[in-house]
């Protein structure tokens, strides 16, 4: 596996059709965005000029082989070579603009949820048509990487019209393999998506969905040598929130900077200790929110730990340290605490996948007198496919939110079952249905939901 390959899921941005606001913000980054990209491709394509070819054969890993990751030659999509396209079109193709595969796709989705605003009492019920169309570029090189994308989400309730919502996204990522041990990547990417009815900074049933945007910024490096590696991560992301009807939002506009560096130390095969500190920087546009309260804060996470992936059967990351959060204003309390982190994954047969993951972080919040949330969360998937375009997944979740600075503290607990069918490469049925329960302290702010999905996908 070249070292392009282990950053891809890093280096490109995430497209995750309906994401929450909580994940989007930053329509002022546009402008920023398509300057960068330029730039971007610009440099990408002299660093291929610059720097050979390093090629490296590795066993999949255990997450590469895992039920829900591994390849499948007879389903997975083809996609349409650029060449071929160029020349369909009576357009000449040179080395590098014929040496990308294209990858288009449409899913249709029939949703029905029986608690479209996540509140306590007088649920609502609705029925939802999503239509989510999606294309990547990818390069087929055996080294370096180059990746675009674009998608939509565009949501209509049968019922409740005001519900209805349009987001969309695009960006572009790469690594360049400077030697078979190190490599470099980047990324950028722009979405515009909406606040989730269940987040705490939702304005509420009667108030129109908060329109999010965000731009984001990445760059990356990594090395792995014969026992010593390291990876560092900087990441910049652009958060602007538009007014919801009467609601203010601007006091949630910020830009949020991390940075990670982890150092490793392989002293067995597969088997590796490592130290992983991080930074945050949160900086808010208003130096005052409308409570008036200052929320621009910075901290760190430290963690220590092992991780273990030698047979290509399972996975273990595990790792324990400390977090802390410190905020502007003295009115705030630092939010502090014990920080761990568990990634596990057993191919326990060639049939079935287990996973775990567990972590712990600081979230932000404008709740009225909070500074931040502190939020644990565990899930678990099991994965299994009796047939090779067959897949059944069953799991769930469990977050605590605490809301530092107040009394409120929540637990959502969710379930989902799925069944997938690939009919053939181009076509994907989909079965779903979720169940979702937040027990909270805060009088009106528990709620149970149940969320049935049917989704069918075309992609080449």
């Amino acid at each position: 596996m070249s070292s392009s390959q282990a950053q891809a899921d890093y280096a490109s941005p995430d497209f995750s059709s309906g994401c929450a606001a909580g994940e989007t913000g930053g329509a002022k980054g546009g402008a920023m965005l398509l300057h960068g990209v330029g730039r971007f491709l610009t440099g990408f394509a002299i660093a291929l000029i610059a720097f050979p070819a390093f090629a490296q054969t590795e066993a999949p890993t255990a997450k590469e082989d895992s039920v829900g990751s591994r390849a499948r030659p007879d389903y997975d999509p083809l996609g349409i070579e650029s060449r071929d396209l160029l020349t369909s079109m009576g357009l000449a193709a040179d080395p590098f603009t014929g040496s990308f595969l294209i990858f288009p796709k449409a899913d249709v989705g029939f949703v029905y949820d029986d608690n479209i605003y996540r509140i306590e009492t007088d649920e609502r019920s609705d029925k939802i048509l999503r239509f989510s169309p999606g294309v990547r570029i990818q390069s087929d090189w055996d080294n370096h990487l180059l990746t675009l994308r674009a998608g939509a989400n565009i949501g209509r309730y049968q019922d409740n019209g005001s519900e209805d919502y349009e987001d969309f996204n695009f960006g572009g990522s790469g690594v360049v393999d400077l030697t078979e041990r190190t490599s470099v990547g980047g990324g950028i990417s722009f979405a515009k998506s909406h606040t989730d009815r269940a987040s705490p900074d939702d304005s509420g049933q009667g108030i129109p969905l908060t329109d999010t945007f965000q731009t984001t910024y990445r760059l990356n490096a990594a090395f792995k040598g014969e026992r010593f590696s390291f990876r560092t991560d900087g990441e910049w992301t652009v958060l602007d929130f538009d007014d919801a009807g009467p609601i203010n939002n601007d006091d949630q506009d910020r830009d949020e900077y991390r940075f990670s560096f982890r150092v490793g130390y392989e002293f067995l095969r597969g088997t590796t200790l490592f130290v992983q500190p991080s930074y945050k920087l949160v900086e808010y546009d208003q130096s005052l929110d409308d409570g008036g309260r200052q929320r621009s804060s910075d901290g760190y996470r430290l963690l220590s730990g092992l991780e273990w992936d030698i047979s290509g059967v399972t996975f273990l990351k595990i790792g324990a340290g400390f977090l802390e959060q410190k905020f502007d204003d003295v009115l705030f309390g630092t939010v502090s605490g014990p920080a761990f982190t568990v990634d596990f994954v057993w191919n326990a047969t060639d049939l079935m996948t287990f996973t775990l993951e567990l972590d712990r972080t600081v979230e932000e919040t404008t709740l009225v007198n909070a500074s931040g949330i502190l939020n644990t969360k565990w899930s678990f998937a099991v994965d299994y496919d009796p047939l090779e375009n067959l897949i059944f997944t069953l799991g769930g979740s469990m977050k605590n939110e605490d809301y530092e600075g107040v009394t409120r503290e929540e637990d959502t607990l969710r379930f989902h079952f799925i069944v997938k069918y690939l009919i053939h490469p181009e076509w994907v049925t989909e079965f779903r249905y979720q169940y979702e329960d937040r027990d909270s302290n805060e009088i009106g702010e528990s709620y149970k939901d149940n969320r049935w999905l049917a989704q069918f996908t075309f992609r080449l």
